[in-house]
């Protein structure tokens, strides 16, 4: 499983590491499946990006992320959307993903 979750990181982009990171730590510590990343205040060239273009360009690896599940595999992410009002990517986690092997694979 880590091998294939591995190879999955491997593509992603600095941007889609740091959203990764910022979601899953802010999961652990709230226990909340959604997540508002202040993009305009934390990566405010990111938000200018989305600012003209609401369908998230970039950030394909971060929004195919898998982990493996007895039935196959499933979607890290249940939704990622910009809200270009407050300037904030909106994170849900999928509760059927196995994100304790995601924070395991994102820390080190």
């Amino acid at each position: 499983m880590n091998t294939d979750l591995d190879q999955q990181l491997t593509d992603f982009s600095l941007y889609e590491r740091a959203i990764l990171m910022y979601c899953v730590r802010h999961y652990f510590t709230s226990s909340h499946y959604t997540t508002r990343l202040p993009l305009a205040e934390m990566l405010p060239d990111l938000a200018l990006i989305f600012d003209q273009n609401t369908q998230l360009p970039g950030l394909q690896h971060l929004m195919a992320l898998t982990t493996p599940t007895k039935a196959g595999s499933t979607r890290v992410f249940k939704a990622l959307t910009y809200d270009q009002a407050r300037r904030e990517l909106v994170a849900e986690f999928n509760p059927d993903a196995d994100l304790k092997a995601v924070q395991t694979r994102v820390d080190n």
